[in-house]
């Protein structure tokens, strides 16, 4: 693995290219990877895309399917981004496939990104045998890496004002951003678009006619006392081991997904929806000697943080403990202004490892609504568990790139 952190490490400090398929595209077509279109799945989307495949991930595999999943951003190992029927994949199977790929073609054009994304399609449909593949796209949809795969079937989720400097500045243009993935003759599945993007959606289909496009519509949502949720698709009461209206609807598009692929929703599916975890999107999480419950949930935009007041809602505390990391160039009135009318809640903060802002950059006035302030949760973790009890709750969010210091 040396080898490739090494080309990763290096890669992940070079400038931002204009966007193109142009180069990942070429090394694509001299790799000649065997794609077979109508088993592969690209999700694209603001919100929800990991979760979406995660849960599409296990309907198939409760099915007997075997699937490979590619996904990012990796919280703590590489190795994550690459799971094979819902274990990740060893490190074996990484350096053959790098090993492969620098053989093959010229790493000095690829990024980063474009680098991983073609070591999956290697692991996928050469050094592996899967009945599905599914690809989730790292940013926007018409110039990423994924794109360059051969697919049957597209999926869109939830829209969303976010990376506007890359896909804006209009949500209409972040929609055809995302758009940019669907071919001809394919299945379509998206949620409603936004009035403003509606646009964008309506000039797809005009180009696609032929496409069978499929507006998840058919869902509600539901929790109790507990607080447990669920998801009622077309008749069918679904326990989620996900909390929260947002994860309802990703696993309605899941479910979509899973129908339009020709299968049938059984007593197997409400398994797996149940059972399916997806970590630090509001997950449970133990730390030594804590007395009240700890969840770490990577909600960074208006939309992933104004999904965690709403399942907030849904438990009690005597008082609520906020750890959260700001990310590069937003202050902490922007970037969670939904979260700060919350009764008894103390705020922390602390940062991630990546497009975060520094805690030890910001100055006396910037830090005044924070109590504890440390670069590592861990550390404001244990200065927090000798104090709270068990009627506490605690909270890590702001950011996926500071649970590498947790997990």
């Amino acid at each position: 693995m040396k080898s490739l952190q090494q080309t990763l490490d290096q890669k992940a400090h070079t400038q931002l290219r204009e966007p193109s398929l142009q180069r990942v595209k070429a090394a694509f077509d001299q790799l000649q990877i065997p794609v077979d279109p109508q088993k592969t799945i690209v999700a694209a989307g603001t919100n929800g895309k990991g979760s979406t495949c995660n849960f599409l991930r296990a309907l198939l595999q409760a099915k007997g399917k075997s699937v490979f999943m590619h996904t990012s951003p990796h919280l703590k190992r590489l190795n994550e981004r690459f799971n094979l029927n819902g274990r990740e994949a060893p490190d074996e199977l990484l350096e053959k496939a790098f090993d492969q790929l620098q053989i093959r073609v010229s790493l000095e054009p690829l990024s980063h990104f474009e680098i991983l994304t073609l070591m999956a399609g290697i692991i996928a449909f050469e050094l592996k045998t899967f009945d599905y593949v599914i690809l989730e796209v790292g940013l926007g949809g018409l110039y990423d890496a994924t794109n360059v795969f051969p697919h049957s079937t597209s999926v869109i989720t939830p829209l969303g004002m976010d990376h506007l400097a890359f896909l804006g500045p209009t949500i209409n243009d972040v929609a055809r951003n995302k758009l940019g993935i669907v071919r001809e003759n394919q299945n379509v599945i998206y949620q409603p678009f936004p009035a403003d993007a509606l646009p964008a959606l309506l000039e797809s289909k005009a180009q696609h006619p032929e496409n069978n496009w499929i507006e998840v519509l058919d869902w509600s949502y539901a929790t109790d006392q507990g607080p447990r949720f669920f998801v009622d698709y077309k008749g069918c009461h679904l326990e989620l081991s996900q909390p929260g209206h947002r994860a309802a609807q990703n696993a309605a598009t899941a479910l979509a997904t899973f129908e339009s692929l020709g299968f049938e929703i059984g007593p197997e599916s409400k398994k797996a929806l149940k059972e399916t975890l997806w970590v630090a999107r509001f997950t449970p999480y133990l730390f030594p000697g804590m007395k009240p419950k700890v969840f770490l949930s990577g909600d960074h935009n208006p939309q992933g943080l104004e999904s965690l007041k709403e399942i907030l809602q849904h438990f009690h505390w005597r008082q609520l403990h906020l750890i959260v990391a700001i990310g590069a160039g937003k202050s902490f009135e922007e970037q969670f202004s939904s979260l700060q009318p919350l009764p008894n809640t103390h705020w922390h903060l602390t940062q991630g490892s990546f497009k975060a802002t520094p805690v030890d950059s910001l100055n006396e006035n910037a830090l005044r609504p924070f109590e504890l302030v440390n670069p590592d949760p861990s550390w404001i973790l244990g200065q927090l568990a000798s104090r709270l009890t068990e009627d506490d709750l605690v909270v890590v969010t702001g950011s996926l790139y500071m649970f590498d210091r947790l997990l």
